[in-house]
């Protein structure tokens, strides 16, 4: 077993996990599903920065699902979301929930779509400067 598998068993992330999943409703801040199996995801990485040590504007919780889809796309798609998330002043997780959230509401909504998804962009990136 991993190092890093040891510290997600520590009682100071248990309780960070908890209070992240508190604050986001027991729901995955992706897909709005509750109903599914639940893990809170780190945002961006610290070298030496134990789990625990992360501000919670750093954490959010997803299903493990999305978490395992999101490390695959982020990492084969890398610099592309690198450039992204320079561009929108966010981290890659932040680029592939817009993404994600905009092609769900164009594929919706059509062309009403788009000026909802910019709305919903918009939102998004002032409630994460606000948090």
């Amino acid at each position: 077993m991993s190092e890093y598998s040891e510290l997600l068993k520590d009682p100071r992330w248990q309780k960070k996990r908890l209070k992240i999943m508190e604050r986001d409703n027991f729901q995955c801040q992706i897909t709005f599903e509750k109903d599914k199996t639940l893990c809170v995801h780190h945002k961006k990485y610290i070298k030496g920065k134990k789990p625990w040590e992360y501000a919670n504007k750093d954490l959010i919780t997803i299903t493990d699902e999305e978490h395992t889809a999101m490390h695959i796309v982020l990492s084969e798609n890398s610099s592309f979301f690198r450039f992204m998330s320079e561009v929108l002043k966010c981290t890659p997780t932040d680029v592939f929930i817009l993404l994600y959230r905009t092609s769900k509401i164009v594929k919706i909504e059509g062309k009403n779509g788009i000026k909802t998804a910019i709305q919903l962009l918009t939102a998004y990136v002032i409630k994460q400067e606000e948090m």
